[in-house]
């Protein structure tokens, strides 16, 4: 498991480097980026990249291998990819 410097992990998260699959133990990495923040009771499976500035919302699940881009919102079950903000129209 790896976590960057600033990275903040809330409680009940499950950073999941192993799973049986077909009775067969696979294990490998999670990586969590320097600066994201992963939401309380989130599941993130083994080889999942959670990017530098990742905010990866509440009750998310990221697939084993995904990598979420630097900088993004995610949040779902599985998670998704959730659009900025937009600034407010000036009338």
């Amino acid at each position: 498991m790896r976590v960057g410097d600033y990275a903040t992990i809330d409680r009940d998260v499950s950073l999941q480097t192993h799973l049986f699959e077909d009775r067969v133990m696979k294990m490998s990495a999670v990586t969590v980026g320097p600066s994201a923040s992963v939401g309380t009771r989130t599941v993130v499976l083994y080889d999942a990249v959670v990017g530098a500035g990742v905010r990866l919302g509440a009750l998310s699940l990221v697939m084993k291998g995904e990598h979420l881009t630097p900088g993004t919102d995610w949040q779902g079950l599985p998670a998704e990819g959730r659009a900025a903000p937009t600034a407010p129209c000036a009338a």
